[in-house]
């Protein structure tokens, strides 16, 4: 979980709840046990696939993004696990621009960077969904060429 305070320029993040074996009580909310470390490599990838997420979503909040309305977002809110584990791990088309605009970055050079970060850490589906953003983004460019002159 996260919490992010743009105003005053804090966020603060706990990845404690999003290890892969852990499990928590039905009855009572803070009665926890874990089952065992993080062993497999499939574990370790839900353990970076979940934190990088809720960094993202809260760096997303020190910016002044708020939660997302629109679209599947990772910036979307959410009221518990699971809900915060089915969302996206990619921003809107909507928030990826108001970050662009805050930041200043050129959004295909960041997708190429996020597919280098994908493809390194075998997180295979968000890889292949980065790269369908690249190949869009050129197909679009050529055809902007192509029409202009």
């Amino acid at each position: 979980a996260g919490f992010a305070a743009a105003n005053r320029r804090v966020a603060v993040f706990s990845f404690y709840r999003y290890h892969p074996g852990i499990q928590f009580s039905s009855e009572f909310w803070y009665d926890v046990c874990m089952e065992g470390a993080l062993q497999s490599m499939k574990q370790q990838e839900t353990m970076l696939l979940r934190s990088c997420r809720l960094l993202v979503h809260e760096v997303c909040h020190l910016f002044g993004v708020d939660h997302c309305i629109w679209h599947a977002c990772c910036m979307n809110g959410s009221g518990h696990l699971q809900e915060d584990f089915s969302q996206p791990m990619h921003l809107c088309p909507v928030d990826l621009r108001k970050l662009q605009l805050l930041c200043g970055f050129d959004i295909l050079d960041r997708y190429r960077k996020l597919a280098d970060f994908f493809d390194r850490h075998h997180l295979d589906e968000d890889q292949q969904w980065v790269r369908r953003r690249i190949e869009f983004i050129e197909d679009a460019k050529k055809d902007a060429a192509t029409t202009a002159t």
